[in-house]
């Protein structure tokens, strides 16, 4: 078995390619869900233009940034 095999299996029974590829779905349905609704009202409330899969998928992994951020620092 090559490495990368190696290490998704290294001591790994399935759950971890479960967890990896759901994390991948959910990221795609995420930022194709961004692309449509900005493409539907930004264009139209702001003149901004359209936006691709790849800058959605930046745009998300931004806003989840900030907000991890701001949840670390609001600190009550």
């Amino acid at each position: 078995m090559n490495s990368l095999g190696n290490f998704l299996t290294a001591g790994c029974s399935g759950g971890c390619l479960t967890i990896i590829i759901g994390g991948i779905v959910w990221a795609v349905v995420n930022s194709i869900l961004v692309v449509l609704l900005w493409n539907w009202l930004m264009p139209d409330l702001f003149g901004l233009s359209t936006i691709s899969l790849f800058q959605a998928i930046g745009i998300s992994f931004l806003l989840g940034l900030l907000r991890s951020s701001s949840e670390n620092s609001s600190g009550d």
